[in-house]
């Protein structure tokens, strides 16, 4: 069996819990929580997200020819551990596969790895008073660093190698993110049934590229929310905004440095209860299906974008 097959197979048998691939490193950022006794932990994830794209001109029509295949295979390690309690650490190797099944798109891949540094959350006591504490907001810097290469087929030749390096804080309610995830370590925490989820993200990024027309820094405010939906589901609304400043690229008049405003906005709903008890999945096995708008403004006609993306996720942690 070839390597592009053993690492499609891999990745469908099991997928991370975010249901969002804006950034697909996104979905091994969880919150890091003081606790640990100071041990190292490896957190394995693969995804298999199959995401199907369209232009809102062709979506409108039901023009379904016109529909295009960009979805992510990805395998993952994370390996973190804390510095004093007070920061954790993270490593985080990671291969992807783009095959483009379903349609006539040239298959890419990559692998990167990434550096991480966030501050290490305190949870105070589950409860006061005997009456469970409703939450906890904390904001939580980070900064971290990535490499990797980029490969026009199946990891042959050379490739395009990059880094970025970014700084930013979230703003989160580490009970309810914990809780809606199944990572809280006190199930005193999660009394009450679910509630709320909000993660909010404001960031900045320098990205370097061996393609100098690739090179680029911006800030990017991105947000994360979950509320309950009936008694087995709950929806989910991810949003990113990002402006993007070109160093050497130039907007399409020649006069001066390009730039792009990105704009991304997923709605979707989240059936893990309902699929766990109808296919006797486990407790951390996850099922939702989303749609997502993607919009990119520019002052280069070849950088703008608006397609409306149908994004289907199934999740399996361990």
């Amino acid at each position: 069996m070839s390597a592009r097959y053993i690492l499609m197979a891999a990745a469908l048998a099991a997928v991370p819990t975010h249901l969002s691939a804006q950034e697909a490193l996104k979905r091994v950022d969880s919150v890091s929580v003081a606790g640990g006794g100071g041990a190292w932990s490896t957190d394995w994830s693969a995804s298999a997200e199959p995401t199907f794209a369209m232009e809102y001109d062709d979506a409108r029509s039901l023009d379904l020819t016109e529909v295009q295949d960009e979805g992510e295979y990805a395998l993952a390690v994370k390996v973190s551990g804390p510095l004093a309690d007070l920061a954790t650490l993270s490593f985080t190797p990671r291969v992807t596969l783009n095959p483009h099944l379903f349609d006539d798109g040239d298959e890419t891949s990559a692998w990167s790895i990434r550096s991480r540094l966030a501050r290490t959350v305190q949870l105070t006591d589950a409860e006061v008073g005997g009456v469970r504490r409703a939450k906890q907001d904390e904001l939580i810097p980070f900064v971290e660093h990535s490499y990797g290469r980029n490969y026009a087929d199946l990891f042959r030749g050379t490739g395009t190698a990059s880094q970025s390096y970014t700084g930013g804080i979230t703003f989160v309610d580490v009970l309810a993110y914990l809780c809606a995830r199944g990572e809280s370590a006190d199930d005193r925490n999660c009394r009450g049934g679910p509630s709320f989820v909000y993660k909010v993200t404001l960031s900045y990024t320098q990205f370097d590229s061996d393609n100098d027309d690739k090179d680029r820094a911006g800030p990017k405010l991105s947000a994360e929310l979950r509320w309950p939906f009936l008694s087995t589901s709950s929806l989910w609304l991810d949003g990113a905004y990002e402006q993007r400043d070109f160093d050497s690229l130039l907007n399409d008049s020649g006069t001066d440095q390009a730039r792009s405003t990105h704009l991304n906005v997923t709605l979707g709903i989240d059936l893990s209860p309902w699929a766990r008890r109808t296919f006797s999945l486990g407790d951390k096995a996850e099922f939702g299906i989303g749609v997502r708008s993607v919009n990119v403004e520019a002052d280069r006609g070849d950088l703008e974008r608006n397609d409306l993306l149908l994004v289907p996720t199934f999740s399996q942690r361990w």
